[in-house]
């Protein structure tokens, strides 16, 4: 949630909820950040959604006869907005592993509603 601290200081929301993408583990972590009033303006929360999910990519051997390995990689998605709700946008976010089905990086059943969080 570093790009939230651009705003002040970030509060999370929603702690780490681990899940799996087609059997690779993962995370999502939501916080937000409330700018104060400045005179003849309202109040703004900025929220902001993370997550990663972990990854094994065949490694390359320089001969046919060395083992491979894989590699592991981490793909994180930040996605920010003033909204409250969860924007339909963050569940379009899609990741697909090896052959596996298209499947969503922010699945709706491990993010809370935003509007039932108590603001500051």
């Amino acid at each position: 949630m570093v790009r939230l601290k651009r705003y002040g200081e970030p509060k999370i929301i929603q702690s780490p909820v681990l899940y799996t993408i087609a059997g690779h583990p993962a995370a999502i972590t939501v916080a937000s950040v409330v700018i104060p009033a400045s005179p003849g303006k309202v109040a703004q929360t900025i929220y902001a959604a993370k997550a990663c999910a972990v990854g094994d990519i065949p490694g390359k051997s320089r001969t046919s006869s060395d083992p491979t390995e894989a590699v592991t990689h981490i793909v994180c998605i930040d996605f920010t907005t003033q909204e409250s709700g969860v924007p339909t946008q963050m569940f379009s976010f899609i990741i697909q592993f090896d052959n596996a089905p298209l499947e969503p990086f922010f699945p709706g059943n491990v993010i809370r509603s935003l509007d039932t969080t108590t603001r500051h």
